[in-house]
């Protein structure tokens, strides 16, 4: 039903600009081929169009300015209770930015303090806090 629906002369798939051509032929497809297609992926296109979205939404996105660095440890006071935050490195004023890449599900974070680049990647699963002013 497919191939004859295709092959009317007004039904035709673009992809790219170029007409996607589909008919029988004779035999399995070549091993390398059937290889590459069993490693693809399947992806839901609504998903992908959710993710090229929220992409396009945060590559507009400037670098946003950081006021402080903090680097610690959670900590429970005892089981049960929430947990608190014991900063254990501190460093006001930092010449730094923060990047969201979506792609990568990361922040990066570039800090240049006195002479010194770093470049710290975090994941968005990581259980960080962003603390806005």
């Amino acid at each position: 039903m497919f191939l004859r629906w295709t092959q009317k002369g007004t039904n035709h798939i673009q992809v790219g600009g170029r007409r996607l051509r589909f008919g029988r032929v004779a035999g399995a497809p070549p091993r390398v081929l059937a290889d590459i297609l069993e490693k693809t992926p399947f992806l839901d296109p609504d998903i992908e169009e959710q993710r090229e979205r929220k992409k396009r939404e945060l590559d507009g996105v400037p670098p946003l300015p950081v006021d402080q660095i903090q680097i610690g440890t959670f900590y429970r006071v005892s089981p049960g209770a929430s947990r608190d935050f014991s900063v254990e490195w501190e460093y006001p004023n930092p010449l730094a930015r923060l990047w969201f890449e979506y792609s990568h599900k990361l922040i990066r974070k570039v800090l240049f303090i006195h002479s010194f680049r770093a470049i710290v990647l975090i994941h968005f699963s990581t259980d960080c806090k962003l603390v806005t002013a």
